[in-house]
C-alpha cells in the first residue's frame, strides 16, 4: 500500500521538476535582431524588398550587391545590383517556375513646386525575361519524356528502361546519378520531383520592369507619378540610360519616392541561356535643378553596402563582403547568408550591439562554412584571422576587460561543410550596459586556390537571466495554482506515510 500512496507524491514531484525546467527555458532567449540575416538591406539608404508572386511567406534571394553589377566595369570598391531572373526555378525552387519580384526604393524630403531630373541605368542580358517577349520551353528535371510535366508517364519510361543504358532525355543524360545505368537512383530522382511543371515554348513573358518617380504629401498619399517602362528600349548587352526631365512637384509635396522595380521575373531557359538572363541596375539620380548641387538621393551610385537589419558593417574599401542567397551557396538556412569574398583582400565584419543585463550569462553562436582554398587555412598567412567576438561595454560604450574571441582557424575546416561555433561570454559584469558581438576577417587575400570564400549565417546571442530556474522567480497565476496543488499533494502524502 505504501507504493500506491506514494504515486501522488511522485506525480507532484514531477510537476515541480517540470515547473523548474520550464522556468529555466523561459528565462533564456535569443536577443539578436535578424540573426538569420533574412532582413538583409539593399544598398545603404535604400529599401530592397524581394518576394515570390502569390506566396509572400516564402523567402527568396534574387539580388546580389557586388562589383559584378557595377557600371561600366567592375572596379574595386564600386558596386551595383545583380538581379537573377532564374532563382524561382533553381536551388530550393528547382523545377517550380516561380515568379520573383525585386523592388528597390528610396524616399527623400523635397519641397513643392520644384523642378527635377531623374536618371537611372540598367543592363539586360539578351535572354532576360524582362526584355524578351516570349520564353523558351522549360522541361523540368525528372521529366523523362520531355512533355514539360513530371508525372506518371515518366515512371513508365523509367520502368521500361530499368537496368539499361538508354538515355532519358534529349540531352543524353540520366538524372539520378552520374552513372549511365538506369537504376533506383533515377526512380528516386523522379519521385522527389513529382508534380513539377515546365513550360511550352512561345509563352509570353510576364516580367515587368520600370523606373518610377512619385511625389507624396506628408501623409504618404501619392500626388503625381512619372514612370519609365524599361521594355520601351530594346537595347541588350549594353548599359542603357533612362531619364525624366522637367518633373515638377505639385502643391502639397513633402516627399519624393524613387523606385526601380522588376516584377514577375522567370527563367527564360531550362539551363543558363547562351545569351544570359541577368539584369543589372546602377547609378540613380534625382536632381533638384532649382538648386546648385541639388542631388536628393543618398548613395545613388549604390557603392555603399547596406547591412542586415540590426547590424552594422565595418570594412575596408575592397568588395570583400556581400549578402547572398541559395542554400548551397552562402546561406546555411533561409534565403540569405554572409559571404566573405577573400580574394578581393582587406578587412570585413558585421557587428550588433544590444542592451546587457548585469549578472546574466551570454553565449554567441553562428554557423560558418569555409571553402577549400580559403586563405585562413594556409599557415604561411598567419596575418589572416577569421573571428567571432563577444565584448561587454559600459554606459559610455567603452570595452570592459578583454574581448572574448574565437579564432576560427583553430576549429574550422576547408571542406565546404557548415558547422556551428559558440563563444561562451560568461557572466556580464556589474557595470555592463551593452554586449556587442561581431564576426568577420582581417588581412584577407587571394590564396591562389579556388574556391576560396568563407561564409557566416544564423547568428544567435542567447541571454540567460540571473535566477533562471529558481523558485524565487514569480510564476504566472495558473502556474501558481498548479504549484500549490503539487505542494499540497506532497504534504498530504507525507502525513499518510
Amino acid at each position: 500500500m505504501r507504493s500506491t500512496r506514494s504515486l501522488p507524491v511522485t506525480l507532484a514531484m514531477l510537476t515541480l521538476v517540470m515547473y523548474v525546467t520550464g522556468v529555466s527555458r523561459a528565462r533564456a532567449a535569443d536577443v539578436l535582431i535578424d540573426g538569420g540575416l533574412e532582413m538583409s538591406a539593399g544598398p545603404a539608404g535604400w529599401t530592397l524588398t524581394q518576394s515570390i508572386t502569390g506566396e509572400p511567406g516564402l523567402p527568396v534571394s534574387a539580388v546580389e550587391h557586388l562589383d559584378a553589377g557595377n557600371e561600366p566595369e567592375p572596379i574595386t570598391g564600386e558596386l551595383g545590383l545583380l538581379l537573377k531572373s532564374t532563382v524561382g526555378n533553381t536551388g530550393d525552387y528547382a523545377g517550380q517556375l516561380k515568379q520573383v519580384n525585386a523592388i528597390l526604393s528610396q524616399t527623400v524630403a523635397v519641397g513643392a513646386n520644384r523642378h527635377f531630373t531623374f536618371t537611372g541605368h540598367s543592363f539586360f542580358q539578351a535572354s532576360a525575361s524582362a526584355i524578351v517577349d516570349t520564353l523558351n520551353a522549360i522541361t523540368p528535371l525528372g521529366d523523362y519524356n520531355l512533355d514539360t510535366s513530371v508525372n506518371a508517364a515518366d515512371y513508365t519510361i523509367w520502368r521500361n528502361t530499368l537496368g539499361s543504358t538508354t538515355d532519358f532525355r534529349a540531352n543524353g543524360t540520366n538524372e539520378g546519378d552520374s552513372l549511365d545505368i538506369i537504376d533506383q537512383a533515377d526512380y528516386d530522382y523522379w519521385k522527389e520531383r513529382f508534380g513539377n511543371v515546365g513550360r511550352a515554348a512561345g509563352a509570353a513573358s510576364p516580367t515587368q520592369s520600370v523606373f518610377k518617380v512619385e511625389f507624396l504629401d506628408a501623409g504618404d498619399a501619392v500626388l503625381a507619378t512619372h514612370t519609365i517602362d524599361l521594355r520601351d528600349d530594346p537595347t541588350t548587352e549594353a548599359w542603357r540610360t533612362q531619364s525624366l526631365a522637367g518633373l515638377v512637384s505639385p502643391a502639397g509635396t513633402t516627399q519624393a519616392r524613387v523606385t526601380a522595380a522588376v516584377t514577375d521575373m522567370v527563367a527564360s531557359c531550362s539551363s543558363d541561356c547562351a545569351a544570359g538572363q541577368d539584369i543589372f541596375l546602377d547609378n540613380f539620380s534625382l536632381l533638384d535643378t532649382d538648386l546648385f548641387g541639388g542631388q536628393k538621393l543618398v548613395n545613388g551610385d549604390l557603392n555603399e553596402l547596406g547591412a542586415p537589419a540590426g547590424f552594422v558593417i565595418e570594412k575596408t574599401s575592397e568588395d570583400n563582403l556581400s549578402f547572398a542567397g541559395a542554400a548551397s551557396f552562402a546561406a546555411h538556412d533561409g534565403g540569405v547568408g554572409m559571404w566573405l569574398r577573400s580574394f578581393n583582400g582587406g578587412n570585413a565584419k558585421i557587428l550588433q550591439t544590444v542592451a546587457a543585463t548585469p549578472g546574466a550569462d551570454y553565449d554567441f553562436s553562428a554557423w560558418s562554412k569555409w571553402e577549400e582554398g580559403y586563405i585562413d587555412l594556409d599557415p604561411i598567412h598567419p596575418e589572416v584571422q577569421t573571428t567571432m567576438t563577444l565584448e561587454y561595454l559600459d554606459a559610455s560604450s567603452a570595452v570592459i576587460g578583454s574581448p572574448i574571441e574565437l579564432l576560427l582557424d583553430t576549429v574550422q575546416e576547408g571542406d565546404g561543410m557548415w558547422r556551428q561555433f559558440t563563444v561562451d561570454g560568461g557572466t556580464a559584469p556589474a557595470n555592463a550596459a551593452f554586449v556587442r558581438v561581431s564576426a568577420g576577417a582581417i588581412n584577407m587575400g587571394d590564396s591562389g586556390v579556388n574556391p576560396q570564400s568563407a561564409f557566416f549565417d544564423d547568428f544567435a546571442l542567447v541571454e540567460t537571466l540571473p535566477g533562471a530556474g529558481s523558485l524565487a522567480t514569480v510564476p504566472e497565476p495558473g502556474t501558481l495554482l498548479l504549484l500549490s496543488i503539487a505542494l499540497g499533494v506532497i504534504g498530504a502524502g507525507r502525513r499518510r506515510i
